[in-house]
């Protein structure tokens, strides 16, 4: 493999590794608040918050009976807020 090769996998190894740390971050926020994060499927970031699902890994979130998306975790603890 070339120099090139190996810089690509470098990328992208650094970019799962950014990808679980705003996880992890998001779920601190989440517990934080008070906010109950139910584990969907951990191995993907998915998680049951409320009427939402949650993609941790992303910062995306959808509610469930409208089907409306969001970005990030504080949008989500917003919406979370104004539906209470």
């Amino acid at each position: 493999m070339g120099d090139e090769g190996e810089i690509w996998n470098k990328v992208r190894e650094h970019r799962k590794k950014s990808k679980w740390e705003y996880c992890d971050k998001a779920l601190m926020l989440l517990h934080e608040k008070g906010i109950v994060a139910k584990p969907l499927e951990p191995t993907l970031g998915h998680y049951r918050v409320g009427e939402y699902d949650f993609w941790a890994t992303t910062g995306t979130f959808m509610h469930r009976k409208t089907k409306n998306r969001g970005q990030g975790v504080d949008n989500l603890i917003k919406a979370i807020k104004n539906n209470q």
